[in-house]
């Protein structure tokens, strides 16, 4: 992920630990890497994958005794929040 605004990065490691998050497209895969290795990686805190459904998908995480765990993440379903399209916002 490239930011280039200095501000925004580090308020993003700071607030949400982005330094230590994964995304990993296939829910099996990244299941894998979080717990079917030897060790679990000590510096990843949560695995983000998506499902076949767009934008819905699973952060899989491990619990307090070392346990996999997962939690659901739904589609946002909102208005965009975000434009890429600056000609057709001045417009």
């Amino acid at each position: 992920m490239q930011i280039d605004d200095d501000l925004v990065r580090s308020q993003l490691i700071i607030n949400q630990s982005i330094e230590q998050m994964v995304l990993i497209g296939n829910p099996d895969d990244a299941y894998n890497v979080l717990f079917q290795g030897a060790t679990r990686p000590r510096n990843i805190k949560a695995i983000f994958s998506f499902a076949a459904r767009r934008g819905a998908g699973v952060r899989l995480r491990a619990g307090q005794g070392g346990e996999p765990a997962s939690d659901p993440v739904s589609a946002f379903n909102g208005r965009a929040r975000m434009k890429t399209d600056v000609e057709a916002q001045i417009r």
